[in-house]
């Protein structure tokens, strides 16, 4: 799992970039845990409204499912969540701004690398991680940090993990066309009402520079 490489990688930007972690985290600001914890609220709210809608909970099967294993595929999927917009969005997006010096270029290629290294899915999986990247490098451009992307990021995880746990979604690699657009709705959903609000009420500063 890449939670493993955060370390690595925290030691190894501090030595050769001479950066603080937080300044991969965001960017000419601090953290903000307010943005942060409303964007994973109204996501979830989101993916709440859609499953019941859906009617996923007639179709929960809570037999043989321990307190143990809720806690872990509650927690893995926030920590995954976090390494990846760390390495991606973070990391590998700054360096490449670093070098291309226009945004739009960092955030398609970190997109691009990371909907190959989700190479376990079919072509259709792919594309939809793909643009879920351009979706998380958007939002953390937009706003110079990760607590969105890592929001979004996290309840997608959260609802993946909790639906194969339940049994209300598949775990198969194979994502079909409509999976494809409903992962990405769910995601464009919040992120666009979460964006709108953080413009009403100014959690953080966004002049898209």
């Amino acid at each position: 799992t890449l939670v493993l490489f955060i370390p690595a990688l925290y030691i190894s930007t501090r030595l050769i970039y001479k950066t603080s972690f937080s300044s991969q985290l965001t960017f000419g600001r601090k953290w903000n845990w307010k943005l942060y914890i409303i964007s994973a609220a109204i996501t979830l709210a989101v993916y709440v409204i859609y499953f019941l809608a859906m009617g996923a909970a007639s179709e929960m099967n809570l037999s043989k499912v321990s307190a143990i294993s809720i806690l872990l595929f509650i927690i893995l999927p926030i920590f995954q969540a976090f390494a990846e917009e760390y390495l991606f969005r973070g990391f590998l997006m700054q360096t490449l701004g670093s070098w291309f010096k226009i945004p739009i270029v960092a955030v398609i290629i970190q997109a691009v690398i990371f909907g190959i290294i989700h190479f376990q899915y079919n072509v259709t999986g792919m594309i939809g991680v793909l643009v879920s990247g351009i979706i998380y490098g958007f939002v953390t451009w937009y706003t110079k940090g990760l607590e969105i992307s890592s929001a979004l990021h996290a309840v997608n995880n959260l609802t993946i993990f909790i639906g194969i746990l339940f049994t209300f979604m598949s775990s198969s690699d194979s994502i079909s066309s409509m999976g494809f657009v409903v992962s990405i709705a769910l995601l464009l959903v919040p992120a666009c009402i979460i964006l709108a609000l953080n413009k009403k009420f100014n959690f953080v500063s966004c002049d898209g520079n």
